[in-house]
């Protein structure tokens, strides 16, 4: 791919007719009961008719990305202040800001910051996306991975992660491979 070009793919996400009430939904009774964060948003929104109206059922996933905490909430458009909410399991893939700011704090790392900067090494999705870790406590750190790829280098791909609450960089996060040098 020439320099200079940047190719964005992003899951595609329905918000049709329900576009003006998705904000609303994070301010809920319902939903502020358990999550209490700044920065709700809005996950996954789903009609549950074929040809939803103005008093059509869904069903959302809202999310608290600084808790890590998600509440799944049922109702109808016409009566969101009858909405229901039920605390759920939600892991999001990260989005292009989240996974260019894991991306910005490798390059602030000591070992992994100069290999971005001198251009010898290249920024990639690898998979897995996540390698949360989970505290002995239950609580949850959401890892975010950055895959580095660097040509010159005698390992040639390595993954790091990011946790998302500090910026702390992870060299080698448990759910993923480790490096290994490159055979000919």
């Amino acid at each position: 791919m020439p320099e200079g070009i940047t190719v964005s793919i992003e899951p595609y996400r329905e918000r049709t007719a329900a576009d003006p009430s998705l904000a609303g939904l994070t301010d809920l009774s319902a939903v502020r009961e358990r999550l209490t964060g700044s920065r709700l948003e809005v996950a996954d929104f789903r009609f549950l008719d074929r040809e939803p109206g103005p008093d059509a059922p869904f069903r959302a996933v809202v999310h608290d990305p600084d808790a890590y905490r998600s509440v799944e909430v049922t109702g109808r458009l016409g009566d969101l202040a009858g909405a229901a909410a039920r605390s759920v399991r939600f892991r999001p893939l990260p989005g292009r800001e989240e996974f260019e700011r894991a991306v910005e704090a490798a390059r602030g790392h000591a070992e992994f910051g100069p290999l971005l900067a001198a251009g010898g090494a290249t920024a990639y999705r690898p998979m897995p996306p996540l390698a949360d870790v989970t505290n002995g406590d239950g609580t949850v750190d959401r890892v975010v991975t950055v895959g580095l790829r660097t040509p010159e280098d005698a390992v040639k791909h390595r993954i790091v992660g990011v946790r998302t609450k500090d910026g702390t960089v992870v060299p080698i996060p448990r759910a993923c491979p480790p490096p290994r040098p490159a055979t000919a």
